[in-house]
Protein backbone atom coordinates (compact mmCIF):
# COMPACT_ATOMS: atom_id res chain seq x y z
CA UNK A 1 0.00 0.00 0.00
CA UNK A 2 2.89 2.68 0.98
CA UNK A 3 4.58 1.36 -2.35
CA UNK A 4 1.53 2.49 -4.19
CA UNK A 5 1.09 5.81 -2.64
CA UNK A 6 4.63 6.78 -3.44
CA UNK A 7 4.36 5.66 -6.64
CA UNK A 8 1.44 7.59 -7.25
CA UNK A 9 3.62 11.08 -5.51
CA UNK A 10 6.37 9.78 -8.13
CA UNK A 11 3.75 9.37 -11.49
CA UNK A 12 2.46 12.91 -10.34
CA UNK A 13 6.14 14.31 -10.46
CA UNK A 14 6.40 12.69 -13.98
CA UNK A 15 3.33 13.41 -15.11
CA UNK A 16 4.29 17.31 -14.37
CA UNK A 17 7.73 16.65 -16.04
CA UNK A 18 6.41 15.35 -19.43
CA UNK A 19 3.93 18.06 -19.83
CA UNK A 20 6.91 21.23 -18.73
CA UNK A 21 8.98 18.57 -21.34
CA UNK A 22 6.20 18.26 -24.41
CA UNK A 23 7.74 14.85 -23.77
CA UNK A 24 5.05 11.94 -25.66
CA UNK A 25 7.45 9.50 -24.65
CA UNK A 26 7.87 10.37 -20.99
CA UNK A 27 4.18 10.85 -21.11
CA UNK A 28 3.52 7.23 -22.19
CA UNK A 29 6.05 6.04 -19.48
CA UNK A 30 4.17 7.85 -16.88
CA UNK A 31 0.91 6.68 -17.58
CA UNK A 32 2.31 2.92 -18.15
CA UNK A 33 3.65 3.56 -14.25
CA UNK A 34 0.46 4.92 -12.93
CA UNK A 35 -1.61 1.49 -14.42
CA UNK A 36 1.26 -0.66 -12.33
CA UNK A 37 0.31 1.90 -9.20
CA UNK A 38 -3.19 1.64 -9.54
CA UNK A 39 -2.99 -2.52 -10.17
CA UNK A 40 -0.51 -2.70 -6.88
CA UNK A 41 -2.78 -0.39 -5.12
CA UNK A 42 -6.03 -2.84 -5.89
CA UNK A 43 -3.70 -5.99 -4.78
CA UNK A 44 -2.99 -4.15 -1.28
CA UNK A 45 -6.47 -3.18 -0.99
CA UNK A 46 -7.49 -7.10 -1.34
CA UNK A 47 -4.32 -8.51 0.67
CA UNK A 48 -5.76 -6.56 3.71
CA UNK A 49 -9.15 -7.62 3.01
CA UNK A 50 -7.84 -10.95 3.56
CA UNK A 51 -5.79 -10.28 6.64
CA UNK A 52 -8.71 -8.78 8.35
CA UNK A 53 -10.80 -12.25 7.87
CA UNK A 54 -11.27 -14.40 11.18
CA UNK A 55 -9.32 -17.94 10.83
CA UNK A 56 -10.30 -21.51 11.72
CA UNK A 57 -8.94 -22.98 14.49
CA UNK A 58 -7.58 -26.60 14.36
CA UNK A 59 -5.93 -26.40 10.99
CA UNK A 60 -2.66 -24.59 9.78
CA UNK A 61 -0.96 -24.52 6.23
CA UNK A 62 1.48 -27.25 6.17
CA UNK A 63 3.91 -25.08 4.79
CA UNK A 64 3.72 -22.02 5.42
CA UNK A 65 2.07 -22.78 9.38
CA UNK A 66 -0.73 -20.10 8.63
CA UNK A 67 -4.39 -21.13 9.80
CA UNK A 68 -6.96 -20.93 6.94
CA UNK A 69 -9.83 -18.10 6.71
CA UNK A 70 -12.98 -19.08 7.85
CA UNK A 71 -15.17 -18.86 4.57
CA UNK A 72 -16.55 -20.15 1.74
CA UNK A 73 -13.57 -18.80 -0.47
CA UNK A 74 -12.73 -22.37 -2.55
CA UNK A 75 -14.61 -22.72 -5.56
CA UNK A 76 -15.19 -26.56 -7.15
CA UNK A 77 -13.66 -27.01 -10.23
CA UNK A 78 -16.53 -29.27 -11.57
CA UNK A 79 -19.49 -27.09 -10.50
CA UNK A 80 -18.46 -23.96 -10.01
CA UNK A 81 -19.78 -23.45 -6.18
CA UNK A 82 -18.00 -21.79 -3.37
CA UNK A 83 -17.90 -23.62 -0.50
CA UNK A 84 -15.60 -24.37 2.77
CA UNK A 85 -13.31 -26.84 1.90
CA UNK A 86 -12.53 -27.55 6.05
CA UNK A 87 -16.00 -27.17 6.62
CA UNK A 88 -16.71 -30.52 4.41
CA UNK A 89 -13.66 -32.39 4.83
CA UNK A 90 -12.53 -31.43 0.85
CA UNK A 91 -16.12 -32.42 -0.78
CA UNK A 92 -17.89 -29.81 -2.62
CA UNK A 93 -21.41 -29.48 -0.77
CA UNK A 94 -23.07 -28.93 -4.08
CA UNK A 95 -22.10 -31.99 -6.25
CA UNK A 96 -20.15 -34.03 -4.18
CA UNK A 97 -16.67 -33.94 -5.71
CA UNK A 98 -14.05 -35.20 -3.67
CA UNK A 99 -10.84 -32.22 -3.58
CA UNK A 100 -7.90 -34.46 -2.22
CA UNK A 101 -5.57 -31.46 -1.59
CA UNK A 102 -6.66 -28.00 -0.70
CA UNK A 103 -4.70 -24.85 -1.71
CA UNK A 104 -3.25 -22.25 1.30
CA UNK A 105 -4.56 -18.73 0.18
CA UNK A 106 -1.57 -17.04 2.18
CA UNK A 107 1.14 -19.06 0.51
CA UNK A 108 -0.38 -20.91 -2.72
CA UNK A 109 1.14 -24.80 -2.09
CA UNK A 110 -1.59 -27.45 -2.44
CA UNK A 111 -1.84 -30.12 0.12
CA UNK A 112 -3.94 -32.96 1.31
CA UNK A 113 -6.47 -31.86 4.19
CA UNK A 114 -5.64 -34.61 6.38
CA UNK A 115 -1.63 -32.61 6.77
CA UNK A 116 -3.64 -29.14 7.97
CA UNK A 117 -5.09 -30.69 10.93
CA UNK A 118 -3.32 -29.33 14.07
CA UNK A 119 -3.12 -32.50 16.41
CA UNK A 120 -5.02 -30.90 20.06
CA UNK A 121 -2.48 -30.41 22.84
CA UNK A 122 -2.28 -33.89 24.97
CA UNK A 123 -2.10 -33.71 28.66
CA UNK A 124 0.75 -35.18 30.41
Amino acid sequence: MAASVIGFIGVTGLILLAIYASSVWMGIMAVFILMNCWGGLKQARVLAKIAKIPRREGFACPSCKTAPPLGTLWRCGKCGQAFDTFLTQGICPHCGTQFNVTQCLDCGTSRPIAEWMIAPPQNN
